[in-house]
């Protein structure tokens, strides 16, 4: 099973300044990085698209979905 690291959720994006989030992102990644694969992800949804993309090994794959799916499908699917 794998472990996922969800440290960086303690802090509210909105809330918390971006250098205060990368310096704990660093930290994190410096301490796990050995054991870990680093996979990213991101999403977007607008009217006419919804897309994420997943970052792993150094390569960026970028999806499309039906513009009508929801922010919580685009996200599991990123997942």
């Amino acid at each position: 099973m794998p472990k996922i690291n969800i440290e960086l959720t303690e802090y509210c994006k909105h809330h918390t300044d971006n250098l205060i989030i990368r310096s704990y992102f660093l930290e994190i990644i410096s301490q796990h990085s050995p054991e870990y694969l680093q996979v990213y992800t991101d999403t977007s949804k607008n009217k006419n698209s919804v897309s994420f993309s997943v970052i792993m090994d150094h390569e960026n794959h970028l999806f499309q979905l039906p513009p009508y799916s929801s922010i919580y499908t685009i996200k599991t699917y990123a997942i």
